[in-house]
């Protein structure tokens, strides 16, 4: 397996010339990282489809109850109770109705 070590793509969520065109980082993640680790800011991110998809459908490992914002993620805030954006089957898909 290859690690964010062995590579020399970097991701940024915060870099404002990597935000002003993410496309070529977005490529190299792709071939070269496509499950990658920023230890700057303690995330991981896949960037192929199918990696994404199965992400997407195994709510019980990869959980929404923080949403994508790094910054919510990383806090001890408790997200309140329905707010559906950050809840996981089977309150998500009850609230979907």
């Amino acid at each position: 397996m290859t690690t964010t070590h062995d590579i020399d793509v970097y991701y940024d969520p915060y870099d404002v010339d990597i935000v002003n065109n993410p496309y070529p980082v977005y490529a190299r993640l792709r071939e070269e990282a496509p499950i990658y680790y920023n230890e700057r800011y303690d995330f991981w991110a896949l960037s192929r489809h199918a990696d994404v998809d199965k992400a997407l459908a195994n709510w019980e490992t990869f959980s929404n109850r923080r949403g994508d914002i790094l910054e919510l993620i990383q806090s001890d805030f408790d997200m309140p109770p329905g707010v559906m954006m950050f809840q996981d089957p089977p309150m998500h898909t009850m609230l979907r109705g």
